[in-house]
């Protein structure tokens, strides 16, 4: 239910404009050049620059922390391991400001119990999409399992 609550806030902020989505077929050919050389620079594994595929681990929150710096954002949200001390995004981006989720928690809802039972709720949902993400990785996906996955999620939505 607090999925589906949170997607709803999502599109409603986004047609109202307070959330802005960046495509980066959308930036300026010049500037997305500049954008891809930072991303290269920064980490000299990225070779598709921003392309999303193939996929390259971790390509997703550098970039989002360019973005940052770029288009002057306050700050970025992510648990990702890469911005901790000592960890390739802190070095690269010592000034930005990461919030994890308990601190957006922190900001966004007042009261404790509704942030205790937030955390529960989005671990419960990390937690649903690790099993999916190891029954993937071990076995051969089939239309039977994908089935059983989407079932488990309708029940929890």
């Amino acid at each position: 239910m607090i999925l589906k609550k949170i997607a709803e806030e999502f599109l409603l902020r986004k047609s109202s404009g307070d959330i802005i989505v960046i495509h980066h077929s959308d930036i300026d050919k010049n500037d997305r050049r500049f954008l891809e050389k930072q991303l290269i620079d920064c980490d000299n594994r990225f070779k598709t620059g921003l392309a999303d595929k193939p996929h390259e681990r971790h390509k997703g929150e550098i970039v989002s922390a360019i973005y940052a710096e770029y288009f002057e954002i306050p700050f970025l949200k992510s648990n990702d391991g890469t911005f901790r001390e000592g960890e390739a995004g802190r070095i690269a981006f010592p000034n930005l400001v990461v919030k994890n989720l308990r601190d957006m928690l922190n900001d966004l809802v007042v009261e404790e119990g509704k942030r205790r039972e937030y955390l529960r709720m989005i671990k419960d949902n990390r937690d649903f999409m690790d099993e999916g993400k190891r029954i993937y990785e071990t076995a051969p996906v089939t239309q039977v399992r994908v089935d059983l996955l989407l079932s488990k999620l309708r029940r929890k939505l």
